[in-house]
């Protein structure tokens, strides 16, 4: 399918959808929302949107390859503790998000689900109301540069986003035997709750301002070995995007990404 149209799946969600799998390419997403970005700064500049577009760089660059590339996260882990900086990862094979941000006095590390199981999206009536982030857990400056923190962590996120975890995935009986159904969404608990202890065993739990979101979820299934779905990327982008811009800006950035 086209790039463009494909895009326009994801982010309109027309009457029409596609009712076989298919994945929008991150890379394409991103070069989208940067180039919505710079227009936007040029009706309406403002210093926090040089911030967000940087963000959006680290995303791409990080995610050169389709998942977390280890060695450009190990680099931008680094540099984070010298600068004001955003990072958004996209941990694909645990069905998570997680943002990385320099507080000044600490490392933030978000965590949330992306993609709701199938059976919460057939069931629902309308959108389903969600709420980001799950957890956060700040590392103090001091431990973060920690010999062997930066790449025990980048390595970690890494290995996460491309190799699946046994038993997160839900399963069906067949044959008599149960399986493992591929074609469901990954329970994300391997990244929520098991690396997101491994932080709080050398940080601390915080409350962070969470957000509500009435999520527009599609499962198209027809005559097709998996579903289409809409992009759990594109909910990571939203999400991180409105926790950190100011609720006024975020939406007239997303106005002009759907002109």
């Amino acid at each position: 399918m086209d790039a463009n149209r494909s895009l326009i799946n994801h982010v309109f969600l027309p009457p029409q959808l596609p009712q076989a799998l298919d994945d929008l390419p991150i890379d394409f997403l991103l070069r989208s929302t940067l180039e919505a970005l710079a227009a936007f700064k040029l009706i309406r500049p403002d210093p926090i949107l040089a911030q967000v577009g940087q963000m959006l760089e680290n995303t791409q660059d990080i995610h050169s390859n389709g998942h977390v590339n280890e060695a450009k996260l190990t680099d931008l882990l680094n540099a984070l503790p010298r600068k004001r900086g955003i990072l958004v990862l996209h941990i694909d094979a645990q069905n998570a998000g997680v943002i990385v941000t320099n507080t000044t006095s600490a490392i933030r590390f978000e965590a949330f689900e992306l993609a709701p199981l199938n059976e919460h999206v057939y069931i629902a009536l309308g959108r389903l109301r969600r709420s980001f982030s799950g957890s956060a857990v700040d590392i103090d400056l001091t431990t973060f540069a920690e010999s062997g923190f930066v790449a025990t962590t980048a390595h970690t996120l890494s290995k996460m986003s491309h190799q699946p975890v046994p038993g997160m995935q839900p399963q069906v009986k067949k044959a008599g035997e149960y399986v493992d159904e591929d074609r469901d969404t990954t329970h994300p608990a391997m990244f929520t709750e098991l690396f997101m202890a491994f932080l709080r065993s050398v940080g601390r739990s915080v409350q962070v301002t969470a957000i509500s979101k009435n999520t527009r979820e599609e499962m198209m299934w027809n005559d097709a070995r998996s579903p289409w779905r809409r992009s759990p990327v594109w909910l990571l982008l939203r999400a991180s995007l409105q926790l950190k811009l100011p609720h006024c800006l975020y939406k007239e950035i997303m106005a002009l990404l759907l002109v």
